[in-house]
């Protein structure tokens, strides 16, 4: 079973008008031999952090996930709703 969830530093960027993204799909044996991290620590995640050179705005699905700009350069980012994701004790059919 897989558990997805927003680390707290995600939450601490935003507030902060930082932007970050997690990702799994790093070379995690040199990411370790780089940062010299002992074997006894699990490499999950990596969280990139950044100052955005555009601005983007979190939008409710409708029916694509597809980006786009509007007249104004603003980058709108289709989310589902938390309620459409987070089930408890159930699986959503």
């Amino acid at each position: 079973m897989s558990i997805i969830f927003t680390p707290p530093i995600n939450l601490a960027a935003l507030e902060e008008g930082i932007g970050c993204c997690c990702f799994g799909a790093v070379d995690k044996k040199t990411l370790r031999k780089n940062l010299n991290t002992p074997s006894k620590y699990i490499i999950d995640l990596v969280v990139a952090l950044g100052y955005p050179e555009e601005r983007s705005l979190i939008e409710s699905f409708k029916d694509s996930f597809g980006y786009w700009k509007d007249g104004k350069g603003i980058l709108h980012v289709p989310k589902r709703e938390l309620k459409g994701v987070l089930h408890r004790n159930m699986v959503n059919k």
